[in-house]
C-alpha cells in the first residue's frame, strides 16, 4: 500500500517513468512517506543516517552507475547539510536529485520545529522543483526532466501535511506515456566548429592538450590523440602518462624553462591538481586557448579563451581525431619532459609515498574497479606517483573539499561488484569517519589510511613556518588513530608499519570470512 496522499503517489512515479532506479534515504518522520513508497515502488534504497555524507555516497553510486541517483532527506537542517555535495555535483556536471520533505509555508518563522525556507535553499548549485498538493504527475514529470537534462544537481522540495503515515492507496497513478529517460545534451557543436579547431591545431606547431578532472574513462581515446597532438594529464584526468603533470609541476617549481614551448592550448575537464603550471599557462597570453567542456559559463582556468565549444569533451575529441594531423609530438614531449626533470629534481620520496607506491601495486594485480583519491596531500602524491589509465580514478575536485571523499567511495563500493580503492589522509578520513556507519558494506572497499597528524600540506607554505598557530590552530595537529573508530562500526583494521605488509593484508583480508572493508593505517611517526 502507498501513502493516502496523491502528490507523494505522483513524484514515485514520476521517477519510476524518469528511469531513477537508486536512492540514498535518510531517517526522519516528515519524509518517512517518501521512504515507504519508495521501498514499496522497488527502488534500490541504501540507507545512511548523515546527510551530508549520504550526498557523496549518491555521487560514488553515479559514478557506478552513470544514472542519476537521488538522496531523500528529512525537513529544516537536514537539507542544508546535503550542499556540500551538491556544490561538488555541480561543478563536475553529476545529476543529482535532493528530494527534500517540507512543512507546511505558512509555519515558516513561526518557531514551529524543523521548520525553515526550503525552497531553492541550494541555489544556485540546484535548481528547485517545488511540490504542492495540487501539482499535477504530469507536470512533475516535465520539471524534473528539464532540469536534470542541464546535467546538474535539482532540489525536488515536497510540502507534507500531516498526517503523515496513511499508507492506504494500492497503486500508483497512471500516466498514457512511454517510459522516459534523461537524454542530455552533448552534441552541441557542429561539422563547421570540428572543422574549425582541426584547422587551428594543424596549423600550430606543437599543440598541448592540457586535461582537467575528466569523470569517464578513454584510454584508448587518449592513446589516439598522443598521435596527433602532446598530451598533459592528471591522475584525476584518466588518461595515460599521468606522471609528466607531476614533473612539469616540479620543473616550474625549480625554476626551469619548458624544453618544448607549445603554441596552442587545447583545454579540457575540470580542476587542476597543479598550482605551478596553472600559473605558468595564465602568464602566456600569446598562446591561442581552445576550451571545450560543458559549463553554461565558459571556464577560464588560464584566465581567457580564444574559442569555446559548448560541448561533451569525449565527444567532441572523437568528432575531432579523424581530422588531425599525424604527428609523434607527445613521444618528443613526454621525453623532453622527463629529460628536464632527471637533470633537475631531486628523487627522494617520503615514506607516505612509498606506501601509496606499494599499495598501488598490489591492486593492479587485483580486479579493482576504481581508484577514490581524497583531497591534500593524498591526491598530490597519487599524481605523483601513479600512473594513469590502468583504471578509473576518481577525487572530490569540483570544490576540493576534505569532506565527503570515503562517502563517494563507500557509494561506489556499494554498487561496484569489483573492488574499490580509497587513498586518504587523516584528517579527512576523519572527518568523513561516518560513512562506515553503514550495515551495507563489503569487503570490497580497501582503504588506506596515511595518518601524519594532521593537515601536514601546511607545513609546505614558507610564510606559515614560524607561525606559532601552526601546529595546533592550522595544521589541526593530533594523536589518533582509527583502530577505535574502525572496532566501532566494525571494519577490518590493520595497522601498517612496513610497506612489505599492504599485499599480505589485502591478501589475508580477501580471503577472509569477514564481509566489511579493510582500513590499513600507516602511522607516521
Amino acid at each position: 500500500m502507498y501513502s493516502d496522499k496523491p502528490h507523494i503517489n505522483s513524484l514515485t512515479k514520476a521517477l519510476l517513468h524518469l528511469g531513477i532506479t537508486d536512492i540514498v534515504v535518510c531517517p526522519g518522520a516528515r519524509n518517512a512517506p517518501l521512504c515507504h513508497n519508495f521501498h514499496q515502488a522497488g527502488f534500490a534504497l541504501h540507507p545512511v543516517t548523515d546527510e551530508r555524507s549520504a550526498t557523496f555516497v549518491a555521487i560514488g553510486i553515479y559514478l557506478e552507475t552513470r544514472r542519476p541517483t537521488a538522496v531523500c532527506v528529512t525537513s529544516g537542517t537536514a537539507l542544508l547539510n546535503t550542499l556540500p555535495a551538491v556544490a561538488e555535483a555541480y561543478y563536475r556536471h553529476i545529476p543529482l536529485l535532493i528530494i527534500s520533505a517540507d512543512r507546511p509555508e505558512e509555519w515558516i518563522g513561526h518557531l514551529d520545529g524543523q521548520t525553515l525556507p526550503q525552497r531553492n535553499a541550494l541555489l544556485p548549485y540546484a535548481a528547485c522543483v517545488n511540490i504542492e498538493e495540487h501539482t499535477t504527475l504530469k507536470t512533475i514529470i516535465r520539471q524534473i526532466k528539464r532540469s536534470l537534462q542541464e546535467q546538474a544537481p535539482t532540489h525536488i522540495n515536497i510540502q507534507i501535511e500531516e498526517p503523515l503515515f496513511q499508507f492506504t492507496q494500492p497503486s500508483l497513478p497512471d500516466i498514457d506515456e512511454p517510459l522516459e529517460q534523461i537524454d542530455f545534451e552533448e552534441n552541441s557543436f557542429d561539422e563547421t566548429q570540428i572543422n574549425e579547431i582541426a584547422q587551428l591545431i594543424n596549423k600550430a606547431q606543437f599543440p598541448l592538450l592540457v586535461m582537467g578532472q575528466q569523470e569517464e574513462f578513454a584510454p584508448d581515446l587518449f592513446e589516439a590523440l598522443s598521435t596527433r597532438m602532446a598530451i598533459l594529464p592528471e591522475i584525476i584526468s584518466n588518461a595515460k602518462d599521468s606522471l609528466l603533470s607531476d614533473k612539469v609541476e616540479k620543473c616550474l617549481s625549480e625554476g626551469a624553462s619548458l624544453p618544448i614551448f607549445p603554441d596552442l592550448i587545447l583545454h579540457i575537464g575540470g580542476a587542476f591538481i597543479g598550482k605551478q603550471l596553472k600559473l605558468f599557462l595564465r602568464q602566456q597570453t600569446h598562446i591561442p586557448i581552445i576550451r571545450i567542456g560543458k559549463e553554461k559559463e565558459v571556464a577560464k582556468t588560464f584566465g581567457r579563451v580564444t574559442l569555446s565549444v559548448h560541448a561533451s569533451p569525449l565527444q567532441c575529441l572523437q568528432k575531432l581525431l579523424p581530422f588531425l594531423t599525424h604527428r609523434e609530438l607527445h613521444k618528443l614531449w613526454s621525453n623532453s619532459i622527463n629529460n628536464t626533470y632527471n637533470s633537475l629534481c631531486k628523487k627522494d620520496i617520503c615514506k607516505e609515498e612509498k606506501v601509496i607506491v606499494e599499495y598501488c601495486n598490489v591492486l593492479k594485480l587485483l580486479p579493482l574497479g576504481s581508484l577514490h583519491l581524497a583531497n591534500s596531500s593524498s591526491v598530490r602524491w597519487a599524481n605523483a606517483h601513479i600512473e594513469g589509465g590502468d583504471f578509473p580514478v576518481y577525487c572530490n575536485r569540483g570544490v576540493n573539499g576534505i569532506e565527503g571523499s570515503l562517502s563517494t567511495a563507500v557509494g561506489q563500493a556499494l554498487k561496484s561488484e569489483m573492488l574499490v580503492g580509497y587513498i586518504t589522509g587523516d584528517l579527512s578520513f576523519f572527518y568523513d569517519a561516518n560513512a562506515l556507519w553503514n550495515t551495507h558494506l563489503r569487503e570490497n572497499l580497501i582503504i588506506l589510511l596515511l595518518n601524519n597528524s594532521g593537515g601536514k600540506i601546511f607545513y609546505k607554505f614558507s610564510a606559515l613556518k614560524d607561525s606559532p598557530a601552526l601546529k595546533e590552530y592550522i595544521s589541526a595537529h593530533h594523536t589518533t588513530s582509527a583502530e577505535g573508530i574502525c572496532a566501532s562500526y566494525d571494519a577490518h583494521y590493520k595497522r601498517v608499519t612496513h610497506p612489505e605488509q599492504i599485499a599480505h593484508f589485502i591478501s589475508e583480508h580477501l580471503n577472509s570470512e569477514r564481509k566489511r572493508p579493510l582500513v590499513m593505517e600507516y602511522i607516521c611517526e
